[in-house]
């Protein structure tokens, strides 16, 4: 189970930090 775990903790991480670029990206425009 803890393997399972982690690969969809990092996955989460990847998206939040994707979703924050984007927004960064937008206001700058």
């Amino acid at each position: 189970m803890k393997r399972y775990f982690l690969p969809s903790q990092i996955s989460s991480i990847f998206v939040i930090f994707v979703i924050l670029r984007g927004f960064r990206s937008l206001n700058k425009m």
